[in-house]
């Protein structure tokens, strides 16, 4: 007897872009992706390390207040092959064709890199209360919508004055030759729901509805996961 799959769309909570780089989640919640450069620690103290280990936990930590459940983040540390892409400007000529040759060269072929990625997900209405009323007015709820990107725009401007040394990019939106529409955000949460590293347009539809594009498969007997891509 032939099963059916689960629609994997069920557990995606991915909604809709509300602006250039925050994503509404089905669920009412906000959210924003950085990719972090990094900071090379080697030759720097330890006393150093410590410190900005502790800047970064006070800042979470006054990002959450007053209600300390209203913000939470994710981390992913992403290991995949890809090329180099070379994004140096240098003044000088002879910088600039010394760097080119040396990333041609590098790109000539595919390298395992590690990527780290940090979400920040804003909920503007604590589980505490949400018993509260809700509105049917398209305008109120546009009003609140508003609100709550302004909210987690604030927000990610704070994150990134203290992550500045990290080289945080925030990921968005951006317009392909043929005029066509892609998120970055959706590139990334694509990569991780499918296994492909491909572009990902914007489109009217819910997230959900067109993101998942391979077959995940489990098995209730061995415990083994496996995705098929297409």
């Amino acid at each position: 007897m032939f099963t059916p799959d689960t629609p994997i769309s069920d557990f995606i909570p991915l909604s809709t872009h509300v602006s250039p780089s925050v994503l509404k989640t089905t669920g009412g919640d906000y959210l924003l992706v950085w990719h972090l450069g990094g900071l090379p620690f080697v030759g720097r103290d330890e006393w150093e390390i410590e410190h900005r280990h502790n800047t970064f936990n006070r800042m979470l930590q006054t990002l959450r207040a007053p209600d300390f459940a209203n913000l939470a983040f994710w981390v992913h540390d992403v290991r995949r092959k890809r090329r180099i892409s070379n994004r140096s400007k240098y003044g000088q000529t002879f910088n600039q064709e010394l760097s080119d040759a040396y990333f041609d060269s590098l790109s000539s072929q595919k390298i395992m890199q590690n990527e780290l990625y940090l979400t920040m997900i804003y909920r503007p209405v604590t589980t505490g209360k949400r018993l509260v009323e809700k509105s049917a007015s398209i305008p109120q709820l546009q009003s609140e919508q508003d609100q709550a990107v302004a909210k987690i725009q604030e927000l990610a401007g704070n994150l990134e004055a203290v992550l500045k040394d990290y080289s945080p990019y925030r990921l968005g939106m951006y317009e392909a030759s043929n005029g066509v529409v892609f998120s970055e955000a959706l590139e990334f949460f694509g990569y991780l729901l499918n296994r492909i590293d491909e572009p990902v347009p914007v489109l009217s539809a819910p997230v959900n509805s067109y993101l998942p594009v391979s077959r995940h498969m489990f098995s209730d007997k061995t415990g083994d996961f496996i995705i098929n891509t297409p």
